[in-house]
């Protein structure tokens, strides 16, 4: 039982990382810099996780000419997956309803009338 409990786990954290890294394509495509999940700023709340991301070139070489500066962490709403970008942040310790409902967020994943699959 136990075995199936961390297989199960695994499936959704990888679902959700394959998720979080579709909602980088957009800004990868629209900036033209390839991005990728800083593994060192993921924190997860109760119905929801912020995701740090960067320049992929910046996280695997350190090179800090190739960082990007002001990006805001991305948001993903565990109980339906949606992904947000954050436009403005007040307080990290404000719930994601909340900033929904201040047009704090905005969200960019999945695009509206897309589906969510297995």
């Amino acid at each position: 039982m136990r075995l199936f409990f961390i297989i199960k786990s695994f499936k959704y954290e990888k679902k959700i990382i394959n998720i979080i890294n579709e909602a980088l394509l957009i800004y990868s495509n629209e900036w033209g810099v390839e991005l990728m999940i800083d593994k060192s700023f993921i924190k997860d709340h109760d119905y929801y996780m912020l995701f740090g991301y960067n320049s992929k070139e910046y996280l695997t070489t350190g090179e800090v000419s190739k960082s990007i500066l002001g990006n805001y962490p991305l948001i993903l709403d565990k109980r339906n997956l949606n992904v947000y970008e954050v436009i403005d942040l007040l307080n990290e310790e404000i719930v994601l309803d909340k900033m929904i409902e201040l047009s704090l967020v905005k969200k960019i994943w999945p695009p509206d009338g897309a589906s969510l699959s297995e």
